[in-house]
Parts: C-alpha cells; structure tokens; sequence
C-alpha cells in the first residue's frame, strides 16, 4: 500500500489487525508479546553486547514501541514509517526516550553506522518483491558493523496464516516473504543469517503450551518465523 492508503488504515488499524486474528483467540498485543519473547531468547542466548541504538523500521502506530523500550532499557529507541498519521498515533503512546521520524520509503533519515540494532516486524510483505532487496541494503546502510537484522514475518508454510493474511483488509494483494527468498537477498547483500526460528505454533487459546515452542524452531510451520542476521559491513 502507498503511505496515503496506510494513512487511511492508521486510525482503525488495531482493531482490523485484532479481527482477524480473533480466530486464534488472541489480539495484535498478544502475538506481539510472542515475536519479543522470541527476540528476548535470542539476545539471552547469544549473550549480545547491550545496544545504543535501536531502529523500529515500519513501526506503524506503535505497537512494538513498548516492547522494545522494556528490552533495551537504556537505548536510544527510533522508529520510522511511511505514515504520518500512524506516526501520530504512534507518538500518543508516549514510549520514553524514543524519536519518531517520517520515511520516504526509499532513503531513511539517519546518518551511516547509527544503529545496533534494528527490527523489521511485518514489513517486508508490504514491500513490493523487487524492491525489498534495495530496502535491506539501505537498512545496512544505517547499521553499526556486527549489528543485528530482525525480521519478523508471515510465514506463507502455515496455511492458517494464508487466512489471516487473505482476510485482512490491509494485506489484500501483498506477497508473502519465503524463508528462503529473505535469506537469500540478505547473503546476498553481505548480512551473516545467525539464526532462523520459527514461532508462534499455538494460538492464544492454549497459550499454556508456548513453553515447547523452544523445541519447535527448526520446524518450518509457525505462523511467523524470526531471522537473526548480522550485518558484515
């Protein structure tokens, strides 16, 4: 969609999103809640230097805002989107420490080597094929050598994603990210992919069962998957 139609969508953008993931039993909140948690492991995990700096790419209203200020307490946080009135809303969150900028989908507004981190969360699927190889570079471009890519995606393997992403007002006509196309680009462009779960394998129905989602990540049918790529720059 253009930054006009995303406009558009800001105000009543929740809600849509929580409609059509009603059928799991869950809200964008919850599922949300599940990509961190992901993130959160894999910092733990890899026992990664604290960063500075951490880029929300496409952070639309702000969603993922609150999540990213409690995980990285002390960073300069920023996000940037297409949309100025999802910016708006985005702002209304009043998320600490935290600088929303507008994107012309094209050059982001930062000098060379600022961030340590920067998270994409559902983005790339609304990014025409073509022209996602040319976003992840002017991603890098912006990424501290040895900084760390997180891409959040639709899995197109898990049929009731298909669904949710074929009933969802917003998604109409996009194309969904194959693992192995993003992995792919990223190489590609000089990224080192370090790790690739998949996740959220259960709705919020039987959430009690999220603790064998661990053992589940080499398994290529959740209906999102996290990439972990280090930029080699």
């Amino acid at each position: 969609m253009s930054a006009h139609e995303f406009d558009a969508h800001a105000d009543s953008y929740r809600q849509t999103l929580d409609d059509a993931l009603a059928m799991g039993g869950g809200d964008s909140l919850y599922y949300a809640e599940r990509k961190f948690a992901a993130l959160r492991a894999f910092m733990a995990e890899r026992s990664r230097a604290t960063p500075t700096a951490v880029l929300d790419f496409g952070c639309g209203t702000g969603t993922n805002l609150p999540f990213l200020r409690e995980l990285f307490a002390d960073a300069a946080l920023y996000g940037v989107d297409v949309s100025s009135r999802s910016l708006e809303l985005a702002g209304e969150r009043h998320v600490p420490d935290c600088q929303l900028t507008s994107y012309d989908g094209k050059t982001l507004p930062f000098d060379g080597a600022k961030f340590d981190v920067v998270v994409v969360s559902n983005v790339l699927h609304h990014i025409e094929p073509p022209h996602r190889a040319a976003t992840l570079k002017e991603i890098a471009r912006c990424m501290k050598p040895g900084g760390l890519l997180v891409v959040f995606e639709h899995n197109p393997a898990n049929p009731v994603t298909r669904k949710v992403v074929r009933d969802c007002p917003f998604d109409v006509g996009v194309t969904l990210v194959r693992q192995r196309e993003i992995q792919a680009v990223l190489r590609e462009l000089g990224y080192r992919v370090a790790s690739l779960w998949n996740i959220i394998f259960v709705p919020a129905a039987l959430k009690k069962m999220n603790p064998v989602e661990r053992s589940l990540r080499w398994l290529p049918l959740g209906a999102q998957y996290a990439l972990f790529a280090e930029w080699q720059g």
